[in-house]
């Protein structure tokens, strides 16, 4: 074949043989062992890890890593309850196990609710098709 010539650009790979008329296809090589390459297997679409189906709504544990839990960012902290043993906060003062923990969650409580009286109670109020967000849009562009 011509080394200039385009026509060969695009077909499958082939190692040319002792004779000239004997053409092998490399994926012939690979599959037969003859080259002693493993070929890369692709993973099938069903080879994943099957994640778990995900809640809707607020999740009930938190993930704090700076915050110390005492932020209303924290679902625990925003709820009013102490953080639990399922929650993977780390450093975490929202909990009474101590009474250095103890004074500091009330201390950040008294905070919270000294600059909005409203800190801890639910946004949305209501039952059924009732309910109503109690803070509304913030929306500066709107």
């Amino acid at each position: 074949s011509d080394a200039g010539s385009p026509s060969g650009l695009f077909d499958p790979l082939v190692v040319e043989a002792a004779s000239p008329g004997d053409r092998l296809l490399l994926s012939d090589l690979l599959d037969n062992g003859a080259l002693d390459v493993q070929k890369k297997k692709r993973p099938s679409g069903g080879s994943r890890k099957s994640h778990k189906p995900k809640e809707k709504g607020r999740p009930q544990t938190c993930r704090c890593d700076r915050s110390g839990c005492l932020k209303r960012y924290c679902v625990c902290f925003a709820l009013g309850n102490a953080c639990g043993p399922a929650c993977v906060c780390k450093g975490c003062q929202n909990n009474e196990q101590t009474e250095e923990n103890k004074a500091k969650r009330h201390h950040a409580i008294a905070e919270m609710q000294k600059k909005k009286n409203s800190a801890f109670d639910p946004r949305i109020k209501g039952d059924g098709e009732d309910k109503v967000h109690q803070t509304g849009c913030n929306c500066k562009r709107s």
